[in-house]
């Protein structure tokens, strides 16, 4: 154990039981995703006696607290694990990476990521933010729980449940809203569904420092493979629509797209430069982007009350 880890250890709040009763809440809590309704997960009972608190935001109890601003001071405070592996990339305001030199990241290409004291020093001094590249080489995993003006108090309440679960270092995201849980064990490209990402490689991590629970990073393999497998599963999964033979080239509706009258707005969708048109979510904007695309496409969207063409 690093002596980061022995300080986060020995400062971290006493669990309310022993290691039985900590696996069984984890079990009871990982199960429940199982039990989802279609667009959102089962309804948990609160847990008694859970081993952390609440947190806050605006006048719901169980949401995150105040937005993190920009603090170099507290990276320090990020697991030495993680700050010791040369997996780094600086973040500006649109969440993409960049390489230290300024040049545009990749989560696939090791060629442009770094140290974390070569990009935080650049980050401290232009007032950017610093993320962590997972790769499938490194042992960790990211839950990300996202928070938005429409998240119910029951997903709020289950989130709780889900930090609880972990019990491992967990720090506020950026934005405030929300919480990035990390943890020891391997997803594959990981799994996302109603507010709640599980990312184990080719995802970049804002990291903040603003921690939440201060304790080491835990591994959570058995619960990680349980938690996937579960948000995998899909009650009357639709079919794939049928799909037609290629009858124009990837050239010729790129051309047709960027000539629109939208097209000022499908460029900078395309070309990742969000902020032109008023972006802040790359999420959002990657779907209105796939939409853009698919109004353009004729195959399998070539059915019976649909006309095509563009859209946004």
């Amino acid at each position: 154990m690093s002596l980061d880890q022995e300080k986060r250890a020995e400062s971290a709040p006493p669990l309310p039981a022993n290691e039985t009763t900590q696996n069984s809440l984890l079990n009871e809590t990982v199960q429940s995703l199982g039990q989802a309704a279609p667009k959102s997960f089962d309804n948990l009972r609160a847990q008694q006696g859970a081993p952390c608190d609440r947190y806050q935001h605006n006048d719901n109890p169980t949401v995150a607290a105040p937005p993190a601003t920009l603090q170099p001071d507290c990276w320090a405070r990020i697991p030495q694990e993680l700050r010791e592996r040369p997996q780094w990339c600086l973040a500006g305001s649109d969440k993409r990476p960049l390489a230290a030199d300024g040049r545009a990241g990749s989560v696939s290409d090791p060629g442009t990521w770094n140290s974390f004291d070569a990009v935080s020093s650049v980050a401290a001094e232009k007032g950017l933010h610093i993320g962590y590249v997972l790769s499938a080489n490194d042992p960790f995993t990211c839950i990300d729980l996202d928070v938005k003006e429409d998240t119910t108090q029951e997903q709020l309440e289950r989130f709780q449940e889900i930090v609880c679960a972990a019990d491992s270092y967990t720090e506020r995201s950026r934005s405030g809203k929300g919480l990035h849980i990390w943890l020891e064990g391997q997803v594959g490209k990981g799994r996302r569904r109603d507010g709640v990402e599980v990312y184990s490689q080719e995802r970049f991590i804002i990291c903040t420092g603003d921690v939440y629970i201060d304790k080491p990073i835990r591994n959570r393999q058995e619960m990680l493979g349980k938690m996937v497998s579960l948000m995998t599963e899909e009650q009357g999964a639709a079919q794939p629509l049928p799909d037609g033979p290629e009858v124009e080239t990837d050239e010729t509706i790129l051309q047709r797209a960027t000539k629109a009258a939208n097209g000022f707005k499908f460029n900078a969708l395309f070309c990742a430069n969000w902020p032109a048109i008023g972006h802040d979510d790359h999420s959002k904007a990657d779907a209105q982007l796939v939409q853009m695309l698919a109004g353009y496409s004729p195959n399998n969207l070539n059915r019976p009350g649909f006309r095509g063409g563009p859209l946004g």
